[in-house]
């Protein structure tokens, strides 16, 4: 009976560490999570942290605590997760640190895995969401489920307690969308920008919904005149396909942003002589002259253009298909948005 502390090289040149454990007659393997590279301050600490798992599972096999098909009631939690985050630490991700910081804070106890109650997992919950943003919080617990799943394989505890008790995962935060009110289009509109074709990409921008990437590569073969013998109208439309996602898009142009595109340039292929520098110099100080006190960027244009559409009564099935959206849900991101204009429409009563 006994636990050697032995080494593996990997094919990535660094070297694993594990338990050769020998206990009834039979050999088990415990691979570590922990590994030595060329920095020896950090080994030195790898290898103390391995000989003091090692010599507690040779504690526990004596005393007969250690069952290789059930799980240590005996191992600490905080020690376990502290071996993945070194570990981590080495690939520099120090992310489970983090995550066990937290837990310590949490519980200042040395926590053992029976310890892990469903009780335990919501309060733990509970606290991430008090003490950092909503995301960090969600990115931090699925770090913790990870963690659980690592130590429900290695036969540490009977099932992830997130699983067995179905505790919901902490949803992501509404994503933060800006865009420009009708009051202040107005203002962009009459507003002086020293770079025309800045001003001019972005407002075809918020009239078509084409990203920044699009509205740049823009050509005069991509625009072309459209008459419908039907209604008896003209209009031009743009058909591109998208650098982004590759799906070739039509998006009529209103009478309201024709003026936008009635100076062709003959000595240049491109619509708009627009990049990103130029947005990025132009467009404040655009935003500045129409006395608009949010920061103007070019990807507002876009939201705009969705949150417009949308408040108009376009079925946001309509609004995906004109925005290239691959699919519905990438849209609804809007929609809270369009709630809330509402609420405070009807506030107005």
């Amino acid at each position: 009976m006994g636990v050697k502390l032995r080494e593996r090289k990997l094919d990535s040149g660094k070297v694993s560490l594990y338990l050769d454990i020998y206990h009834k007659g039979k050999r088990s393997y415990e691979f570590l999570d922990l590994h030595l590279a060329n920095d020896k301050q950090q080994n030195k600490e790898v290898k103390r942290l391995a000989e003091a798992i090692r010599s507690k599972r040779e504690i526990q096999l004596y005393n007969d605590h250690y069952d290789f098909e059930k799980k240590d009631s005996d191992l600490l939690f905080t020690d376990f997760m502290e071996s993945i985050a070194e570990d981590f630490k080495e690939r520099g991700n120090r992310n489970v640190h983090s995550v066990l910081y937290h837990v310590r804070k949490y519980d200042s106890k040395n926590i053992k895995f029976n310890d892990l109650t469903e009780s335990w997992v919501i309060g733990f919950k509970k606290y991430l969401l008090k003490e950092v943003k909503q995301n960090t919080a969600r990115t931090y617990f699925l770090i913790l489920r990870s963690v659980l799943n690592k130590a429900t394989g290695r036969g540490h505890m009977k099932g992830n307690p997130i699983y067995k008790f179905d505790i919901d995962n902490i949803a992501k935060d509404p994503p933060k969308i800006e865009y420009v009110t009708e009051k202040e289009l107005k203002r962009l509109w009459k507003a002086d920008c020293k770079n025309v074709d800045v001003k001019r990409g972005f407002l075809f921008s918020v009239y078509t919904g084409l990203r920044f990437s699009d509205v740049e590569g823009l050509t005069w073969d991509d625009i072309r005149l459209i008459e419908d013998d039907n209604k008896g109208e003209k209009y031009y439309q743009v058909d591109i396909q998208q650098k982004k996602t590759k799906e070739l898009i039509h998006i009529p142009i209103s009478k309201k942003a024709e003026p936008l595109i009635e100076i062709e340039k003959k000595f240049s292929d491109q619509v708009f002589d627009i990049s990103e520098s130029k947005v990025q110099y132009w467009l404040p100080k655009w935003g500045d002259n129409a006395k608009i006190k949010k920061h103007i960027h070019f990807h507002m244009a876009r939201h705009t253009f969705a949150t417009r559409l949308l408040r108009r009564g376009v079925d946001i099935f309509t609004v995906s298909k004109l925005m290239g959206h691959s699919s519905v849900s990438n849209t609804e991101k809007y929609l809270h948005l369009v709630g809330s204009d509402k609420k405070k429409a009807i506030d107005l009563l």
